[in-house]
């Protein structure tokens, strides 16, 4: 079964208009709106805007790159994040995490 479209086109009165699954092809509706349009993910995070990024018509593969790097950071900083809480409750300071480096069995003996 197919999933829902990832990226989400909207105008510059902020009206959605259409989901894409690829951000190139979403840049070819970009293009054609103009000027404040954007491309984001879902319907939250903006990950592309038209004339403040570029221009889309220049070269959908230029947009769909931007897309892409920060889909891939905003990524890098949830794993970041994960990393930080764990290591935060081996040192007591938060609670534990599933992918904290410390086992149960060697926090209840005191091992950090």
């Amino acid at each position: 079964m197919a999933g829902s479209p990832r990226f989400k086109v909207y105008n510059a009165a902020n009206d959605y208009r259409a989901s894409f699954k690829d951000a190139s092809e979403a840049a070819v509706l970009v293009a054609g709106l103009g000027e404040g349009s954007t491309i984001r993910d879902g319907h939250r995070s903006i990950l592309y805007t038209e004339d403040a990024n570029g221009t889309a018509a220049n070269s959908y593969d230029e947009v769909a790159s931007i897309v892409y790097a920060r889909l891939d950071k905003k990524a890098s900083a949830a794993i970041t994040e994960r990393t930080t809480v764990a290591y935060r409750c081996c040192d007591g300071i938060a609670f534990h995490s599933f992918d904290c480096p410390v086992s149960p069995r060697e926090r209840k003996a005191g091992a950090r």
